[in-house]
């Protein structure tokens, strides 16, 4: 009886929760688990304050620019190899995935949109995504995510980047297997 009771007032609680109010209370509790002050304030220095959420982001800026040659050099071969050999000689068609891609008037598929230089526009520089590339090596990363080596900021969400580590992990197993 009393697990139904407690189950009926968490599901009461799930959309306060899911919403601004939820967003509220996270903020509140980083707040006091850092001895944060306002966080609308502009005089604090917030380096200092939260130490390791500003080596991991400086360490993600330093890096980034390996990232990005890294990410360029492997689309320069994967489109000097498509486009040579063409994409799906000798595939049977019924074995082929993927969509459809309209370039032009044309339709091609995926693969054939990399041979006439489609490119995405990534700011490499941004704080958004020098924040996805440090998410991404925590991820991909081969130690666990343990809570006393995250940036401060990643704390009140380490089960959520363990399961997606394990998931990132699964994904590596079943392409390489």
């Amino acid at each position: 009886m009393k697990a139904d009771i407690s189950a009926a007032r968490i599901q009461a609680l799930t959309p306060i929760l899911q919403g601004s109010a939820g967003i509220e209370y996270l903020q509140k509790a980083f707040s006091k688990r850092y001895m944060l002050p306002d966080m609308r304030s502009d005089d604090v220095n917030w380096l200092s304050m939260l130490p390791k959420t500003s080596a991991w982001l400086m360490e993600v800026q330093q890096t980034s620019h390996q990232d990005e040659e890294q990410m360029e050099s492997s689309r320069a071969s994967y489109r000097s190899s498509v486009c040579e050999t063409g994409p799906v000689h000798g595939i049977p068609s019924s074995m082929r995935t993927g969509g459809r891609v309209v370039v032009g008037k044309t339709i091609a598929s995926p693969m054939e949109s990399v041979c006439v230089n489609e490119r995405r526009v990534l700011d490499w520089r941004s704080f958004q995504t020098l924040v996805h590339l440090g998410v991404l090596r925590l991820v991909s990363g081969v130690t666990p995510v343990i809570e006393e080596a995250l940036p401060e900021t990643m704390v009140l969400n380490v089960h959520r980047l363990r399961a997606a580590q394990n998931e990132y992990q699964r994904i590596i197993v079943l392409a390489t297997g």
